[in-house]
């Protein structure tokens, strides 16, 4: 989770947008095209190479390619 969030963080992706609201097995929002994850992230993570994310104001959000779905949030902490 700490490498999925550095590797995001240090990637500069953009947020998607502050108010978008996700959960956890919900779809990915109407309009939000989730981003490839970063490769340095893929080799750390082995488990969450084939996902794809987008950021919004407070969180990273996972998503599983198979169903377009939310697999995990992470929170982002305020720097």
């Amino acid at each position: 989770e700490v490498c999925v969030k550095r590797g995001i963080k240090d990637a500069k992706a953009d947020a998607t947008s502050a108010d978008v609201q996700a959960a956890v097995g919900e779809p990915v929002p109407q309009g939000i095209s989730p981003k490839p994850m970063p490769a340095e992230i893929g080799q750390k993570v082995p488990q969450v190479k084939a996902h794809r994310f987008f950021l919004t104001a407070q969180q990273i959000v996972i998503v599983d390619p198979k169903d377009n779905k939310v697999a995990e949030m992470i929170k982002l902490e305020a720097d």
